[in-house]
């Protein structure tokens, strides 16, 4: 029996890894696409890659895992994915007009909200060095991204702009009802077909792509009735930038949350934003020959040793 649980929990701990290392790719990505193309087209390219690359699960599995579920399944599994594109909307709206210290402080409380939703919402039980690792965690966050603005001069800080503080802040409670959704959803796998785990998962996912995709290209609509504008055939740069974003960061990245989520402790999901900004750290280091300044070594030092920590903890 330990023996079974020290291996899922080495799972989980790989499976928080591979998620990590997926989202800290998106980051570079989603900026090369936001330079060219608004947020609601830059979402809505995204899902659409997802979903194309699952449309043989789709077309195949979808119907049949449809059929299988209760009613309260399927408005799980559709609520999921309409929250996800408006959570990739609200994220690329964010990141482009919100304060700078408004966006990394609420992407450093986001673990602490999916432990919220985990204790509350699903009585889940809390051990006292996860959650000492979480928030080493946490403050790892904090440091790389609130020191360098608060060292930074009043004449060289952007002014706050209310729309894109608001949608960081939708963005991190819609990431906690996507969560709530896909965690709330595990009861029902039980009584899916019995295809493969893998085709199940990925049978699950296009599901969930198909309506972030129907919900982003809704949002693309209202933006052009709003705000009508032009946008420009996106140059070749910028569609391998979306191809990246729809496989890497949505397709690999957030399925394998997906699968975290529905199946284990809502303490490593919570590892996965912290992984992600360490992991984008490593990547511009190795990749981008980027100088790494003492600020960030010292807050990727604090994230490092909260996920060892809690990984300890938890295997």
């Amino acid at each position: 029996m330990k023996s079974d649980l020290k291996s899922q929990s080495l799972l989980n701990l790989l499976g928080v890894l591979a998620v990590s290392l997926c989202w800290g790719v998106g980051g570079p990505l989603s900026w090369v696409a936001t330079q060219h193309l608004p947020a609601a087209e830059t979402t809505f390219g995204r899902c659409l890659f997802a979903f194309i690359f699952l449309l043989p699960f789709f077309l195949l599995d979808a119907k049949k895992l449809i059929e299988k579920l209760k009613t309260s399944g399927r408005l799980m599994l559709a609520g999921s994915g309409l929250v996800l594109g408006v959570h990739f909307f609200l994220f690329v709206s964010g990141v482009a007009y919100a304060s700078l210290s408004t966006a990394v402080t609420l992407v450093a409380v986001e673990p602490a909200l999916i432990l919220l939703v985990g204790v509350l919402g699903f009585k889940e039980q809390l051990k006292l060095k996860s959650l000492f690792g979480i928030f080493l965690c946490m403050g790892g966050i904090l440091v790389i991204s609130v020191l360098p603005h608060l060292l930074t001069t009043a004449s060289n800080s952007k002014p706050t702009r209310l729309y894109g503080d608001i949608c960081a802040v939708l963005a991190v409670i819609s990431y906690a009802l996507y969560y709530t959704l896909n965690r709330a959803f595990r009861p029902h796998e039980k009584n899916l077909p019995g295809t493969s785990t893998l085709r199940r998962n990925f049978g699950l996912a296009s599901i969930i792509y198909f309506f972030a995709a129907l919900s982003s290209g809704l949002l693309v609509f209202i933006s052009q009735m709003s705000q009508p504008h032009s946008v420009e055939k996106p140059s070749s740069r910028v569609v391998m930038a979306l191809l990246g974003l729809g496989v890497i960061p949505t397709l690999l990245g957030h399925t394998l949350n997906q699968v975290v989520s529905r199946a284990a402790h809502p303490i490593w999901v919570s590892l996965m934003s912290p992984g992600e900004t360490l992991m984008a750290l490593l990547l511009g280091f190795v990749f981008l020959g980027q100088t790494l300044q003492s600020f960030e070594a010292m807050g990727g030092g604090l994230i490092l040793a909260g996920v060892l920590l809690t990984a300890w903890s938890e295997v």
